[in-house]
């Protein structure tokens, strides 16, 4: 660099000196959340895959607007590297309940929610009994 150039730069450095530290800071504050952001992914992914490997989270969910056959279900638990497969039917239901505060009579608002076909009696009997069977996977912890 030429030394006018060099002294030009501190000059106008000099004159608005504020301005530059605020443009500094700005620049710390950036860089700082940036690599923030980046030392948090690979500990949320690891924690993450923890959870879902402990809770024992289904890696794939295959649906149908028409169902599934007997024969494809078994078919799909045959495949290799499938250690279990459970079937469900799920339903869009709209819920009232006076009793149990679900409807807001105040507004009308009333709780919309999703129902599957949980298996309440093997739920309950693996909380009281820790039993349940192998290919059971819809377990309350």
């Amino acid at each position: 660099m030429n030394g006018p150039m060099v002294k030009d730069l501190f000059r106008s450095i000099k004159k608005s000196f504020m301005r530059f530290i605020s443009m500094v800071i700005i620049i710390a504050l950036g860089i700082s959340f940036f690599v923030g952001i980046k030392s948090a992914s690979p500990d949320m992914r690891r924690t993450a895959n923890e959870y879902f490997c402990d809770s024992s989270l289904m890696d794939i969910r295959i649906s149908s607007t028409i169902g599934f056959t007997d024969d494809e279900v078994n078919k799909i638990s045959e495949l290799d590297g499938i250690s279990a497969v459970d079937t469900a039917k799920m339903i869009d239901t709209l819920v009232f309940c006076d009793d149990n505060g679900l409807i807001d009579l105040d507004n009308g608002a009333a709780l919309v929610c999703r129902s599957s076909s949980l298996d309440f009696d093997k739920a309950q009997a693996y909380i009281k009994n820790n039993e349940a069977e192998d290919n059971y996977l819809n377990r309350i912890k």
